[in-house]
Parts: structure tokens; sequence; C-alpha cells
């Protein structure tokens, strides 16, 4: 493999994590209002997201094959948007006041329970259908 292959997919990976926490940035202006740490995690979601990707799509081009493809990492890339997530919709599901140093009461669907739920359902339903896939 060339060197070029390798440099060309570093830079896009970089370029494209540029991209995506632009878009992500825009998107968050359209949204309610969020605190800088919720932004900056959905930011960060989005970054790991992008990197996760990229790392997959290098360990494709190697010559010893890595058993890592793009494809392969997308469900934890899937799940790191959802984790930078978290802090946004614990936020938007507030109801009522928050005292500091206690945790605000939030909606359903912004508990702790639904969180990890739905990283359960993404993580498992992702490499599910990975491993479907993979028989057709």
């Amino acid at each position: 493999m060339s060197v070029g292959i390798e440099r060309l997919i570093q830079v896009g990976t970089a370029l494209g994590a540029i991209v995506a926490v632009a878009i992500t940035h825009g998107v968050l202006q359209l949204l309610p209002e969020v605190s800088f740490a919720a932004h900056c995690w959905m930011m960060i979601g989005v970054l790991v997201a992008v990197g996760l990707l990229g790392t997959g799509l290098w360990c494709e081009t190697q010559p010893d094959g890595m058993g890592i493809s793009a494809i392969g990492v997308l469900p934890l890339a899937v799940a790191a948007i959802w984790g930078g997530l978290w802090p946004a919709m614990t936020e938007w599901g507030a109801i009522g006041l928050a005292f500091p140093g206690q945790s605000p009461p939030v909606a359903w669907w912004a508990s702790s329970t639904m969180k990890w739920v739905g990283l359960a359902a993404i993580m498992a339903g992702g490499y599910y259908w990975l491993y479907r896939r993979s028989f057709n």
C-alpha cells in the first residue's frame, strides 16, 4: 500500500471531522438553547465518531488486515454520537428547578435508564445487524 493512500485517509478524516463539527454546530444553533458544556459534549461525540470511522477505514487499507473495518466500527461511532447527546438530553428534559449538588428531575426520555437502554440498543442492534449482514 502506498503512503499516498494512507496520507489521504488521514487528511480526509481530519477534514471530515472539521466538516462534521461545523454541521453539528450549525444544527445546534437551530435547536433549543443548551449550555456550553452540553454543546462541547455533542461536538466531542461527533469528533470521536468521525475518528472511529477514519480509523476503521485506515485499518481496511493495511496489508495485514487487522480485522477492523469502517463498517465494523459503525455501531461504536453511532454510540459515541449518542453518548455526546446525554448532557443535552438532561437539559432539554429538565423538569422544575435544579439545586446545586443534586441531579435535576428529568422527563422519562432523559433519564439515565433510557440513556443506557438506548446505548445498549445501539450496540446490540448494530452488531446484530453486522452479524446478519455477514451471512448475506
